[in-house]
Parts: C-alpha cells; structure tokens; sequence
C-alpha cells in the first residue's frame, strides 16, 4: 500500500477521525484528508509522531517492506489476471515487473506473479513469444534459489517440464535427481488430523476435501496419458477401457460433467469415427456452461461452489473448436469436411462463442 492508503487504514484501525489525528499532531483538518487522498504529504518532521500515533512504524508508514502478505499478493495476482483480459500480454509483464521492482526480495510475490504469467493462456488468446517465455523461465531459475524450499521445490518443477518441452531430457532427468523424494506422510493429511484433534471439524474435512480434488485431477492426468500410450502402441480395446472407466470414476467421484465427457471425445477423434466425435463434441460443449455444483456432493460440501467452471469451460471450448477448424492440422481432416461440424463452426464465428454454447 502507499502511504496516503496506509494512513487512513491505520487511522480507521485505531478507530480516529481525521480531527483526532489532526488534532493531535498540530495540523488541519483538511491537512489529513489531503494526506489520506495523496493530494499532498505529512512533513517530515511530523512523520515519527504520526507513526506514533498510528501504532506502526516508519517503515510501514514509509512503505519500506521486503515482503507482502499473503492477501496483498493474491489481491495484486488477481489484479493481473484481470488486467490480462484487457490488456496485451506485454502490457501484463511490464505491469508485473514493476510490481517485482518494489519488492525485489520477495520470492513469494515473484512466484505467484510467474505462475500468473505462465497461464494467461487462461484470459488471453494472445500467445506467449519467445522472449515471454525466456521471461518466465528466467524468473523460475531465480526461484530455484530461494531460501523457501517449498519455492525452490516448485520452481525446479516447473524448469523441469521446459525442459522437457524442449526435448531436453538429459537436463530434466537431472533436475529431477535435485528434487526430495516424496515425503513418507502428506502434510495435508498432517494438517487435516491436527485441526480435528483441535475440533475444527469443518477445517479438517474441508483440507481432506482438498486433498480429495487433487486426486481427482492426478487420476485424469494418469488416465489421458495411459489411453494416449495405449493409441500409440495400438491397444485400442485398452483405449476404449480406459476411457469408459474414468467416466464411471468421474460418476463416482462427482466430478465437473465436462472432466467426464473430454477423454471419450479424444478418443473418438483418435478414431476417426465421425458420428461419436461429433456426439460427444456437442456434449461437452453443453457441459462447459454447466456450473459446477460442487457443494451438493457430499465429498465437497465444504468447498466453495466453483464459480469459473464455466468461464473455464467456454475457453476450453472455443480452443477445442478453433483447433479442430484448423485447416493445418491434418488429423481433423475427416471431422473438417463433415456438413455437421461445419454448421456448428459457421454458428460460431457468427455469434461468437458465448452466444452459440447459450444457444445449443
């Protein structure tokens, strides 16, 4: 915060008026106010007692801090998220790096600020340059020697799987060595036991929930990755299994409608088979603007409703039409020249992607 803002939300803390402060320090009434709205700046004679009086200290007062909490990083990652949608992608990492530059020695801020620029894929269609990139990568090797070891582990992760895009394998397999094996008990699940032995009831079920959520993301990560080993090697029956099974788990896990119908709909690409592919593509386009209902199951009753599945879902399907519509991908050959895929795309361009998923 800056110093017009951090005296007002002192001010109000100790329950003041701007004539107290005022008051008490030999000035204006109006002074104050011009303070508080950074018209104009306490002298710098008056600046101990004013801290004094605020209960802080200079350098909260004068803004000199190395590290932001947690709530002021997620209001300013917000921030830029939002900026995003608005804003070109160069734009989003100037207004990044100043933050940065007021607070150079804050690891926490510089994470959460990179993994916001490594997917505004989310909230731009504008994709990421090279020099984007190199950014990116830049700011995770700073990260990889931070003194937070969670920060360090995170970081090293995420070089791990450029260099892997890169289809440098040697490098990733020894970043990987640096990485700990995994931790005999899941802090998590540590941290749920203790906030019951507490009685948080609510807290514990709600980090177990958690917990439960992350699973479910690992399994569709493992499924998709085996069905596609299985195409590979031509085990199509081990395909079809695999497919079929993390539908009934997404039943019986209660999972987002949409998670349930992609791996079916890959599959049915894979094969070439016109008819499912188009099925399941209108499926899953009316699945993405069903919000997810998350608290109505009872294995997430305390987690709170997941307000952009939808947003989410309408980004995944206006890339999923756009890829397939691209007439560079080969693969979509057979899907491009049907009458009913076409229809669906004229519909598309014409009302745009939130007017034609309303209308399906």
């Amino acid at each position: 915060m800056k110093i017009n803002e951090i005296i007002k939300t002192k001010r109000i803390e100790k329950g003041l008026t701007q004539e107290q402060v005022a008051n008490s320090l030999g000035v204006s009434t109006p002074a104050v106010n011009k303070w508080e709205k950074a018209v104009s700046y306490p002298d710098i004679t008056l600046l101990p007692a004013l801290a004094r009086l605020l209960d802080t200290d200079l350098n909260t007062l004068l803004c000199f801090k190395e590290e932001l909490c947690d709530q002021e990083i997620g209001e300013f990652v917000n921030e830029l998220a939002n900026f995003a949608r608005k804003h070109t992608l160069d734009e989003c990492f100037t207004l990044a790096q100043k933050k940065l530059q007021e607070y150079p020695n804050s690891d926490k801020l510089k994470l959460n600020i990179t993994i916001t620029l490594d997917g505004l894929g989310m909230f731009t269609n504008e994709k990421k340059t090279v020099a984007h990139i190199n950014q990116i990568q830049a700011y995770y090797h700073d990260l990889k020697n931070s003194k937070d070891t969670q920060i360090t582990q995170y970081a090293t992760t995420r070089i791990i799987y450029y260099e892997m895009e890169q289809a440098h394998y040697e490098k990733a397999e020894q970043l990987l060595k640096e990485l700990p094996d995994e931790l005999q008990f899941d802090r998590q699940q540590i941290h749920a036991t203790i906030e019951k032995q507490k009685g948080n009831l609510d807290e514990a079920c709600k980090l177990m929930e958690q917990k439960l959520l992350r699973i479910t993301n690992d399994l569709h990560a493992c499924f998709s990755f085996l069905m596609n080993i299985a195409w590979q090697q031509g085990r199509i029956n081990d395909c079809d299994m695999l497919a079929d099974k993390f539908q009934t788990i997404a039943k019986i896990l209660d999972l987002w409608e949409y998670t349930s119908r992609v791996l079916p709909f890959e599959l049915a690409v894979k094969k070439k088979d016109i008819d499912t592919s188009i099925d399941y593509l209108r499926n899953i386009m009316k699945a993405s603007i069903t919000p997810w209902q998350i608290q109505s199951s009872v294995l997430y009753q305390h987690i709170p409703n997941k307000t952009g599945t939808t947003q989410m879902g309408q980004k995944t399907s206006k890339q999923i039409l756009d890829d397939l519509a691209n007439p560079e991908y080969e693969e979509y050959a057979f899907i491009q020249q049907d009458e009913r895929f076409q229809d669906i795309i004229k519909q598309y361009k014409e009302k745009g992607i939130d007017r034609f998923l309303e209308d399906l």
